[in-house]
């Protein structure tokens, strides 16, 4: 039989090509293995009988090989090793590989190192390989610090890789200088080996709410893959878990990159439970107010427990995992903590991954088109607001609102200056939340949008207090608001003249109520709805000037 590629593939096939041999039953034969270029492959036999092709099926065939040649070729130019040696996976998942043929052409190297994943798991990408390229991202090196994607539950967060847990709520610093208080970041366990020759790559797996690192030491034949998240059901609770395969034990070093002492902690103490737990307890050194009892929080840890260890063709492997817990209740802190110790690995990821899936189905919003980029995007800042809503208000800490730079920043980077939008304004709730970031929300998950309007309604009382001190009737909302509710911002200009934040948390109510069923709008208006717009009518109104028939607005 001939086979013909033309000059785009000769060179291709030249390379890529060996002899392969079988035996039959009936009769033996002798075949060429010839890549195909949209990265699967076929066997042309050669043999006595001419019943198995015939010229016209063959022709097809050629005809065929060159179209994708034409198309293709310059990923299998490049990729041709990966695909000799993992041709029986491409033959499986062919109408996988050639619907995202384009993924593959841009991960191909990833492929060439992982293709014993592929080879494992290629009936998960033939079912999810619209979420994977709608929700993941792969890279090979991280981005800036100021940019890393964060994980979190609403009620704590992080940005991969930090030294620094935030908490909803926890702040340090008198007034201005109020900032999110730090707390050691237990969670972030990294890999070292001995030399630097190690490939690591990074995914972001935004519709199950969890961080990838995978990596891969040549020489020493180890391949590592950690996932991170914060548990989207018990949300005390930051997760996470190591596998390690290799064929002879290395040199490896587990570290936790959790920083040096929190400067916003104080009054704490630090105990040794067990072996593997340690429990640690504080508050912060100054609350925002002096009427203001400081705020203790409760840390347990465990550095390293082993799920698993086996020995399985010629293959060691081992996972083991690290439970934080934390909260401002030491009973349900520890309580969430013994949970996920008791649970099986697969079921605590898998009841995390089926609140997010949970999430996403409630409501998201779909690109119809080509542009993937777009599509990624517009997931990514929903994932970056969910990750800092809680699903349900914590009865030991209630949630206090939504900063611009979501729960996992915030902190004091600069010990001379606090807050503005370089630092995030200090983890303090600001106007994007009520005029920005709850419309869009509240479309898909109209719970998390009375969220926010609660965070406005818990600091009533504060806000009228703001008014009648400023020569105003009603309630006068702060520029930048943390716990109590009194104005944080460290601008004295923007506390003074920004008054546009009430119209904004007005703007959020009317919102709500107009797309709100009548039980949901009478239940917002009872539970402190109707006083939080009454209020806000009597600030508007004594700030107008009746007589002379303009719009001026005093002060």
């Amino acid at each position: 039989m001939y086979v013909r590629y033309g000059v785009d593939g000769a060179s291709i096939f030249c390379k890529y090509w060996h002899t392969v041999e079988a035996k039959s039953e009936e009769e033996g034969f002798q075949g060429l293995l010839v890549f195909h270029s949209h990265l699967t492959f076929c066997v042309y036999l050669t043999t006595s009988h001419s019943t198995y092709e015939t010229d016209e099926e063959n022709d097809e065939e050629t005809a065929y090989s060159d179209r994708l040649t034409e198309k293709y070729g310059h990923v299998i130019e490049k990729y041709g090793h990966v695909i000799e040696k993992y041709g029986h996976v491409i033959d499986q998942y062919d109408h996988v590989i050639e619907k995202y043929d384009h993924v593959i052409e841009k991960y191909g190297h990833v492929i060439e190192k992982y293709g014993h994943m592929i080879e494992k798991y290629g009936h998960v990408i033939e079912q999810y390989g619209h979420v994977i390229e709608k929700y993941g991202h792969v890279i090979e090196c991280l981005p800036d610090e100021k940019f890393m994607p964060p994980i979190g539950n609403g009620h704590i967060a992080t940005n991969v890789l930090s030294d620094t847990i935030y908490m909803n709520g926890f702040y340090n610093g008198y007034r201005e200088d109020s900032h999110r208080a730090r707390l050691q970041a237990t969670s972030a366990v990294d890999v070292q080996f001995n030399d630097d020759r190690e490939s690591r790559y990074y995914a972001l797996d935004m519709f199950n709410g969890i961080f990838y690192q995978k990596i891969y030491h040549p020489t020493q034949n180890t391949s590592i893959t950690i996932m991170y998240f914060a548990h989207r059901k018990y949300d005390t609770l930051l997760v996470t878990h190591v596998s390690v395969q290799q064929i002879l034990p290395s040199n490896i070093s587990f570290i936790c990159s959790k920083g040096g002492l929190s400067q916003d902690i104080g009054n704490s103490s630090e105990v040794k439970v067990d072996n593997s737990t340690t429990y640690w307890s504080g508050e912060n050194k100054r609350p925002e107010t002096d009427d203001l009892e400081p705020m203790r929080f409760h840390h347990v840890w465990t550095k390293k427990v082993n799920v698993s260890e086996d020995y399985i063709n010629d293959t060691y492997r081992s996972n083991w995992i690290s439970i934080t817990s934390i909260g401002t209740d030491k009973e349900e802190v520890f309580s969430l903590y013994r949970k996920a110790l008791e649970m099986t690995h697969d079921n605590l990821v898998n009841q995390h991954k089926q609140e997010w899936n949970r999430i996403w189905k409630k409501g998201h919003i779909e690109i119809h088109g080509d542009d993937k980029e777009l599509q990624r995007n517009i997931h990514a800042a929903f994932y970056n607001i969910l990750s800092s809503l809680p699903q349900k208000q914590n009865v030991h800490n209630p949630f206090i609102g939504l900063s611009p730079g979501g729960l996992s920043r915030g902190g004091k980077i600069n010990p001379n200056k606090t807050g503005g939008p370089s630092n995030n304004y200090a983890g303090h709730v600001f106007w994007d939340m009520d005029t920005w970031i709850m419309p869009p929300i509240m479309m898909f998950h109209p719970n998390l949008a009375r969220l926010m309007i609660n965070s406005r309604i818990r600091v009533l009382d504060t806000a009228k207090k703001n008014a009648k001190g400023t020569g105003y009737l009603g309630a006068r909302f702060p520029w930048e608001q943390a716990v109590t509710g009194i104005d944080t911002c460290p601008w004295d200009l923007a506390s003074k003249y920004q008054v546009h934040v009430t119209a904004d948390v007005s703007y959020a109510l009317r919102q709500y109520l107009y797309v709100s069923s009548k039980d949901a709008a009478i239940e917002m208006l009872t539970n402190g709805g109707s006083s939080l717009a009454l209020e806000i009518a009597k600030f508007w109104e004594s700030r107008v000037n009746k007589t002379d028939d303009r719009n001026d607005i005093l002060g």
